[in-house]
């Protein structure tokens, strides 16, 4: 069975299904382990799937090509996100304004901790070290700026 096929059967169990759906759980298995086995995922192999979270490399999420997709972690779907907060004010992933210090703060959520790497008059060079940090600490997750 080829990917539309697989989606197209899908798409028939899912309308079968959803007036019975009414849980997390059910969710799971009745959508989106289907789901992941017509993307060619083994789904019972946890090296593999080991993860609830789809993350779109290319932050497109309608590109749900295989290519595009990885498992991810929450906590790495989060960090990987695409845009800057809407209320973000330095125009910068990371960096936000300390009006007690009257400087650019640079700070990461790392293993679940708040870490501040350093306060700056220029917002360009927090910029530029919020990024730096981002691929230290995110990695592959880094995201965009």
């Amino acid at each position: 069975m080829n990917f539309k096929e697989g989606l197209q059967k899908l798409s028939i169990q899912i309308m079968e299904r959803k007036n019975h759906i009414n849980n997390e759980e059910m969710t799971k298995q009745a959508l989106l382990i289907p789901f992941l086995q017509v993307l060619d995922f083994d789904v019972f192999n946890p090296l593999e799937v080991k993860s609830e979270y789809v993350d779109h490399i290319d932050h497109d999420t309608l590109n749900n090509k295989k290519y595009n997709l990885r498992l991810a972690s929450n906590s790495n779907n989060n960090k990987h996100r695409g845009k800057i907060n809407t209320n973000n004010t330095s125009g910068y992933r990371n960096v936000c304004w300390v009006s007690s210090k009257e400087q650019w703060c640079v700070q990461l959520q790392i293993n679940g901790k708040c870490v501040r790497f350093g306060y700056f008059d220029d917002v360009h060079e927090a910029g530029k070290l919020a990024e730096e940090m981002r691929k230290k600490y995110y990695k592959e997750y880094a995201g965009v700026s």
